[in-house]
């Protein structure tokens, strides 16, 4: 498959002038429109017409009888570097991916890995029928991870937005990070980003107010302001995300239509609604409250379809099946069984600031790794 894709990427590009022949096309233009038997006529790598039986001149015919043509999907968050590795965290939870990853295995990886895992990932993505991707890109290490990272991305031929986001010092312990964001990103917008019309731009990857401290947090939206380039930041981020960093970026005043908010099923449902701020998502708040707890029993009880939201009671009998469904001790919640979220504040990587999470009010004896924590 990735083949495919890859002899895609690298065969002879079409002549000027390519006659796609009897397609059906999915135009997206308007919805459910779909275009049997239809030519497409592509000049310059534009395309120039649909229709049918389009005249041929002096363009290169291909018959696309019995195969679709349509708009490529966009994949608006991707840590593509992550590709080589992806099997290694399937059964982590949020605090082993930060611990075992950032401030692990990362820092392991050389220019030419990243090269590596930039590459195939793209790859992949054209190959699944995603033709643009935002590369949250954060293991770059030092200048020479960053022109590697951007090298793949460009050689793939696909239209990406390499989004910089630092590397194992920002993102390993200690957390909330005293580092700011790498300065080479001024480096990397002159040198590869001056203007915004190639195939492949750049934006700012940023940690978000859980994950720094508030002083790294205002520098670095700072630092994405003066290099004008858009922000990606995460926003959820399993249990650091009902820390409330939409408060804090509101109260900063850096919430803006420049920003795209990353991981925001964690973030307490009123942070939204109080901010006032029109990006705010109202109508899949509900659903938000279910997956407070990543618990399949805990999900059941709390129906995203239902008119009212469930009851304080509600939540605490699911969390505490979950859990006893869950830990080895048991009996540990149903001293809790009176609060809806059982879990306790434990250390975090650096030994306070935002709490990693517990399944349970005392802990197992091995810890229980919610499902979903993935990135």
């Amino acid at each position: 498959m990735l083949l495919r894709a890859h002899e895609q990427s690298t065969r002879t590009p079409m002549s000027e002038r390519t006659l796609i022949r009897k397609a059906t096309v999915i135009t997206s233009a308007v919805a459910g429109e779909v275009l049997t038997d239809t030519d497409i006529l592509i000049e310059g790598g534009r395309i120039a017409a649909i229709g049918t039986d389009l005249p041929v001149g002096d363009a290169e015919v291909l018959d696309f009888t019995g195969r679709i043509v349509m708009p490529g999907f966009v994949d608006t968050h991707r840590h593509t570097w992550q590709s080589v590795v992806r099997d290694i965290a399937s059964d982590w939870s949020l605090t082993e991916y930060l611990a075992g990853l950032h401030t692990g295995l990362s820092k392991y990886y050389r220019p030419e890995d990243t090269y590596a895992g930039n590459y195939l990932g793209a790859l992949e993505a054209l190959d699944s029928g995603i033709t643009t991707l935002v590369d949250w890109s954060h293991n770059l290490a030092t200048p020479e991870h960053a022109d590697a990272a951007i090298k793949a991305l460009q050689d793939t031929g696909m239209r990406a937005v390499f989004a910089h986001g630092g590397g194992n010092k920002q993102w390993g312990a200690p957390l909330p990070s005293p580092d700011n964001h790498p300065e080479d990103a001024r480096r990397i917008r002159e040198q590869y980003f001056s203007d915004n019309t190639g195939l492949v731009t750049m934006a700012m990857a940023l940690r978000g107010p859980q994950f720094t401290t508030p002083e790294v947090n205002r520098h670095d939206f700072a630092l994405a302001k003066d290099l004008d380039l858009r922000v990606t930041v995460h926003v959820g981020d399993g249990y650091w995300g009902k820390s409330g960093p939409i408060y804090k970026l509101r109260d900063d005043g850096l919430l803006s239509d420049r920003i795209t908010y990353v991981h925001c099923d964690t973030s307490p449902t009123r942070s939204w609604t109080s901010s006032r701020h029109p990006a705010a998502p109202r109508r899949s708040l509900r659903t938000w409250r279910c997956r407070w707890g990543t618990g399949s029993r805990r999900r059941a009880a709390c129906s995203s379809t239902a008119s009212a939201r469930p009851s304080r009671s509600t939540y605490a009998a699911a969390t505490a099946a979950t859990c006893s469904a869950r830990c080895a001790r048991p009996s540990a919640c149903s001293a809790r069984s009176t609060t809806p979220l059982p879990w306790k504040r434990e250390r975090s990587l650096s030994g306070s600031g935002s709490p990693a999470p517990r399944w349970c009010a005392s802990p197992p004896s091995t810890e229980p790794t919610p499902r979903g924590s993935v990135t």
